[in-house]
């Protein structure tokens, strides 16, 4: 080890290139998944729907990790509607409370594994079973982007 092994050298590029076409990927779009721990969960009226009340002990996306039941269900909210869905029924009588965690995923971590919760709530789906691996390639390494040849190869 010398003076200096921990500098960055002259000259060097950081930060992101963007790569054409990545953008026109499928299955990166965001599908919002909720861990509720609740057995049941309550939809209010709508416009279009009367109130609903699913129990989630009947369904088939209960969450087992290494054949242990966690307790959990893996509500997944696949449109603008569905969110809109899941985000007012957690504010009735706390059903947000259930909430173990929420986060988003790219639609291709689910594939195929997504159950309708029911037919009066389009777009509110359940986890059922493990989705299987998907592979894209985003793209080659390129040595040159739109012309520009990077330094740092």
């Amino acid at each position: 080890m010398y003076h200096g092994a921990n500098l960055v050298p002259e000259n060097l590029e950081t930060g992101e290139y963007k790569i054409g076409g990545t953008a026109s990927v499928t299955g990166l779009n965001p599908y919002y998944v909720w861990a509720y721990s609740g057995d049941h969960f309550d939809f209010g009226a709508t416009a279009q729907y009367p109130a609903l009340n699913v129990d989630l002990t009947t369904k088939a996306g209960r969450l087992f990790v290494n054949g242990i039941h966690t307790g959990l269900n893996l509500i997944v909210a696949t449109t603008d509607i569905g969110y809109a869905y899941v985000d007012t029924a957690l504010k009735i009588d706390n059903q947000s409370e259930y909430v173990v965690a929420h986060f988003s995923v790219p639609s291709l971590a689910c594939n195929n594994n997504l159950t309708l919760l029911h037919q009066d709530r389009p777009g509110v789906y359940i986890a059922t079973g493990k989705a299987t691996a998907t592979t894209k390639s985003l793209s080659a390494r390129p040595t040159s982007i739109d012309g520009y040849t990077p330094k740092n190869r």
